[in-house]
């Protein structure tokens, strides 16, 4: 008995010394931890939205406002409030598409469409006035989304000339899902069901989220919900429980991924490379690697096949300049400052391209 004693007081002393090391190497910044935050989308019109199955992008000319709110139990706050517009195709863009011109097609999702801010391509396109651009980057979209966006496009807009793939490693885990719009919401569906999205947004009544969030929440879990929520918050005010909160939601995040999705979306982005002329894939971090400024195994290893298939692979992390200056400080989405530095990038990759290309074209 006396050594089982001896045993339990060894551990809890061992477990306590560890926890107090943890603390102090997160307090003092010897380890950068991403924080996780329960976020919701609104639009004042969640129709405009299209299906992105048979057609993409919003309504043709529409004009959308998005919402992004950030909240517990009793705290709300805007982390953005964004009005943007679209062109003749229904993409974020400011240039009309015409049929008599080849484009220059950028596919990607919502950092290439340049959610959370106000739309980055639109400076892009009066930076690169003589190269014709189409901006098919589409938030939540995924590889197998991108490969029938860009025949839409060509059936449906315009030629497509080579092809930009501005991607992050969540891309290739994504499943090829419908959007369901009503009046009120959009919910993304696939064989697995669907997922709410979008609410629709009332400027005039926030308090709105408040009976979302109910709603989204049977009652009878409602009290266990509240009892977490405070648990959690009194854990996080320690960088200790702050970072086993966060181990926690990317373990269960991990174990709950269809890991399937990755096979089919790289047969997809095989088939991308194998029917366009890609020039080039632009690997954007996202927040939390910006953050502990190191690559994921994950994205590590989707860079490697992406180089595998032949296709110029950039290294976004090195070549772009993102800090974590650059992203909402909620939100996992690039800031107007962020996606001022993905936009330079992409001008000065471009612009390289279009100089190789006229040097080649002018040889005797």
């Amino acid at each position: 008995m006396n050594r089982g004693k001896e045993w339990l007081a060894a551990l809890t002393v061992s477990l306590g010394a560890a926890v107090v090391v943890v603390e102090i190497v997160c307090r003092y910044g010897l380890l950068t931890m991403p924080i996780e935050y329960e976020s919701y989308h609104f639009s004042d019109e969640p129709n405009h939205f299209r299906d992105q199955h048979t057609s993409f992008g919003y309504a043709p000319h529409s004009t959308t406002r998005e919402v992004v709110l950030h909240a517990s139990l009793t705290d709300v706050v805007q982390e953005y409030d964004v009005t943007f517009q679209v062109n003749n195709m229904g993409l974020v863009q400011r240039g009309d598409i015409h049929k008599t011109r080849d484009y220059t097609v950028v596919v990607g999702d919502s950092f290439a469409q340049g959610l959370g801010a106000r739309p980055w391509f639109y400076d892009l396109e009066a930076q690169l006035p003589d190269l014709p651009l189409a901006n098919l980057g589409i938030e939540g979209t995924g590889v197998s989304h991108w490969f029938h966006a860009l025949e839409w496009f060509a059936h449906s807009a315009a030629p497509v000339r080579n092809v930009v793939v501005l991607f992050i490693a969540d891309d290739f885990l994504r499943p090829y899902w419908q959007a369901r719009l009503t009046a009120d919401g959009m919910s993304f569906c696939d064989g697995n069901g669907c997922r709410l999205v979008t609410t629709k947004y009332f400027p005039t009544a926030p308090e709105i989220l408040f009976r979302v969030r109910h709603d989204l929440n049977a009652p009878a879990s409602w009290t266990m919900r509240w009892v977490k929520e405070r648990l959690s918050s009194a854990l996080s005010q320690f960088h200790a429980g702050a970072l086993a909160i966060y181990l926690r939601r990317t373990f269960l995040l991990y174990i709950s991924q269809d890991h399937s999705l990755l096979d089919e979306n790289k047969s997809r982005f095989a088939e991308l490379a194998k029917h366009y002329h890609v020039l080039f894939a632009l690997h954007l971090p996202q927040k939390e690697e910006v953050a502990a400024r190191r690559w994921s195994a994950r994205s590590r290893s989707v860079r490697q096949f992406v180089e595998g298939t032949g296709v110029p692979t950039i290294d976004g992390m090195a070549r772009c300049g993102l800090t974590i200056e650059g992203f909402h400080r909620r939100d996992p989405h690039p800031n107007a400052k962020g996606y001022a530095s993905i936009r330079q990038c992409l001008v000065e990759l471009l612009t390289q391209e279009r100089s190789a290309t006229v040097a080649f074209d002018s040889r005797p």
